[in-house]
């Protein structure tokens, strides 16, 4: 027998081993083993029998890529996606998508049971989207030099664990429109003779472009533009043309706009905007409600799916009507919304004064009465009110990275008689669950498939007093 220790002595970078695939690991790569040892492989599914190139050795596990597909899975399909070998978007898409519901209820509970050490015995509800393809509402591009001699940048998504970017002309996760406002940004982008930013040109003009579609079929466009040196083009003159050129004939297209990114990292957000222009304001439909929303706060990036996240968490509460509720992170308001018909009263709290602005002007515009907001950071604003008031329910829908300590330890010293906690991520989900362990115990949890063909998922964990 190898030892892993003799292993790793062995074992050369770019070996080639034959592994039977086993799992999916949280991020979407396949997990086998070989000669006793873990190993995480890029682009394998559960159930293949693959050739694997080893790529790195870690003390307690290998990393490889697929070679060579030597048995398949019996839940594998072929990709529908002319980008699926290139792009790091849609790894999962060569899973039959039942199974991928299958295998995203197996990370939500390996996480809780892993890293919160709660036992599996909790009830499960998982809900596919409305939508298997074409489910986003919001898509960032990412420009990059193209080949020499070629007169149009490339614009498109970033290949799995790399920084080269693979042109998309045919992605199937937003609507068709999409792949046309590319097509022009790209011939607009090749006319102006602009630069952008790579690995080589740091201070490459264009670097990001956003498209978010409203209301299933209405598009704004955002091109995030290089402010690590000062910029030297005409903004006013430089929108005017890509107004022009990217409108023309596209009547689906209702806003654009210019933003400025100074940060280095490569993140699609541009913290100052420098031209603005719509025709129509930017709102959204979720169910019954119209909410009025814009380009700086967060939403959703599946409009239908969140839908059936809302009436869950409705449904989870329990509501009889004489309830006073939180809702912590609160954006501009929607799930405040979707509850208030149900609860005496709902206190939005949001640190974002924008999306606080939008979500008053939402209450007004539904003539909600029960509904207010405060412009707060959640730690101070549990810091505060703590002392002075006590809610039945708790509503939580943090950022990726999950709730601050601080955060935590404020929901202890509150004591409400419920949390109902919603996390795109299951893994720093069951870090906090692991805090408020103390005090709640897990009555439920419920996922909703918000990205369909990634490893990405939503998760609703109800939680429910059993000590003050």
């Amino acid at each position: 027998k190898h030892t892993i220790k003799s292993l790793n002595r062995v074992m050369d970078l770019n070996q080639v081993v034959d592994v039977s695939v086993e799992a999916i690991s949280s991020d979407g790569r396949g997990v086998g083993r070989f000669k006793g040892q873990v190993v995480f492989i890029q682009g394998a599914l559960p159930g293949q029998e693959v050739s694997v190139s080893i790529t790195s050795k870690r003390k307690k596990f290998l990393e490889g890529k697929v070679v060579k597909v030597l048995k398949p899975s019996l839940y594998e399909r072929s990709s529908l996606c002319p980008h699926a070998d290139e792009c790091g978007g849609c790894t999962w898409q060569s899973l039959e998508y039942k199974e991928q519901l299958v295998w995203k209820e197996k990370i939500v509970r390996d996480a809780l049971e892993r890293i919160a050490k709660i036992k599996t015995s909790y009830p499960v509800d998982t809900f596919c989207s409305p939508r298997e393809w074409r489910y986003r509402n919001k898509m960032e591009f990412v420009f990059s030099s193209g080949s020499a001699g070629e007169c149009e940048p490339l614009l498109g998504l970033k290949a799995e664990k790399s920084h080269t970017v693979v042109p998309i002309t045919g992605c199937l996760l937003q609507p068709l429109q999409t792949m046309s406002i590319l097509k022009r940004v790209r011939e607009w982008a090749g006319k102006e003779k602009l630069s952008f930013k790579d690995d080589v040109n740091k201070y490459g003009f264009c670097r990001f472009l956003v498209v978010r579609v409203f209301q299933k079929d209405k598009y704004f466009i955002e091109l995030i533009i290089n402010g690590l040196k000062p910029i030297s083009l005409d903004v006013q003159k430089l929108g005017e043309s890509f107004k022009s050129f990217i409108c023309k004939d596209a009547p689906y297209i209702l806003g654009y706009s210019i933003s400025k990114r100074s940060a280095e990292s490569d993140i699609a957000y541009g913290e100052e905007v420098l031209w603005e222009e719509y025709s129509e304001p930017l709102c959204e439909d979720v169910g019954a409600l119209k909410i009025y929303t814009d380009t700086r706060s967060f939403f959703q990036t599946n409009t239908e799916a969140t839908e059936v996240l809302y009436k869950e968490i409705v449904k989870s509460a329990e509501l009889t009507g004489k309830e006073s509720v939180w809702d912590l992170y609160s954006g501009v308001g929607s799930i405040t919304f979707f509850l208030a018909p149900y609860v005496k009263s709902v206190l939005g709290v949001e640190s974002n004064a924008q999306a606080v602005d939008l979500a008053k002007k939402n209450s007004l515009d539904l003539q909600y009465k029960n509904c207010k907001f405060k412009n707060y950071s959640i730690e101070d604003f549990l810091k505060d009110e703590a002392l002075e008031s006590k809610p039945d329910v708790i509503i939580l829908d943090p950022p990726r990275a999950g709730l601050d300590k601080k955060v935590r330890e404020g929901l202890l010293k509150v004591g409400a008689q419920k949390i109902l906690y919603v996390s795109c991520n299951p893994s720093t989900l069951a870090r906090d669950l692991l805090d408020l362990k103390e005090m709640y115990t897990l009555k439920n949890v419920c996922i909703v498939d918000m990205f369909p063909h990634t490893p990405h998922v939503e998760v609703l964990a109800t939680l429910q007093i059993f000590y003050k």
